[in-house]
């Protein structure tokens, strides 16, 4: 079984430490503490890790939210 994360948020330095990048803070903190790295993909940074045997992909997205 997988499961998908999405981390929502806003890409730019501006958005950074703001309310409005907090799913991308968990995402990373996250991935982190699982020793996971992210990598870019088409539309989305992308990081996958095991987790008690189960597949973990933690996304956030590159395009901007509204």
């Amino acid at each position: 079984m997988k499961f998908l994360i999405a981390g929502l948020g806003n890409i730019g330095a501006e958005y950074d430490a703001t309310r409005h990048n907090i799913g991308f803070d968990i995402a990373d903190v996250l991935v982190m503490k699982h020793k996971g790295s992210f990598r870019i993909d088409r539309l989305a940074s992308v990081a996958d890790f095991k987790l008690k045997g189960r597949q973990v992909i933690v996304i956030k997205p590159t395009t901007y939210m509204n």
